[in-house]
């Protein structure tokens, strides 16, 4: 399984299929219409925040992935740094960087590459639980080396 373009990076992109714990076909409806976000402010986002599901849906419809294997959060503080951190079988992943929030658009720019950014619109958000989605993602959906363009939809509660 190839490696989707998520919250990461180079090292911890080669993670990510190990990361699922499930290859669920799912019946997805159309993707690539946009997304509507809400209005985010940077304090609704600080904290540490579990990652409780990933899915990736083709755009265009089709079967989607769906699944986590181990754990993951991420935590934002208030001088707009993140560390996103994976932890499974393997051992322990760790990302750092700084994160831009504007209005429901947020940007993630990992140290080790800030040019190899990540954007995310903020699809729901509460003092508990928050949606983020990406529709600028990839993932080979079926195995053969080839990544289909995808919509990654991430759910996360506040911890």
């Amino acid at each position: 399984m190839s490696t989707p373009r998520v919250i990461a990076l180079a090292a911890t992109r080669t993670r990510w299929s190990s990361l699922f714990l499930t290859l669920s076909v799912l019946s997805a409806g159309a993707c690539g219409d946009s997304v509507t976000g809400v209005d985010t402010e940077p304090e609704d986002l600080f904290g540490t925040w579990s990652i409780t599901s990933l899915l990736f849906a083709p755009d265009g419809g089709g079967s989607s992935v769906q699944g986590l294997e181990g754990t993951a959060s991420v935590s934002f503080r208030d001088d707009f740094t993140y560390t996103l951190t994976f932890v499974d079988t393997q051992g322990t992943d760790v990302e750092e960087g700084t994160f831009l929030l504007t209005g429901s658009t947020l940007e993630l720019f990992p140290t080790i590459d800030p040019t190899d950014s990540s954007t995310f619109t903020v699809t729901s958000m509460s003092s508990t639980s928050a949606t983020l989605v990406s529709e600028d993602d990839s993932f080979d959906f079926n195995d053969d080396g080839e990544e289909t363009e995808a919509t990654l939809t991430i759910s996360m509660e506040k911890q």
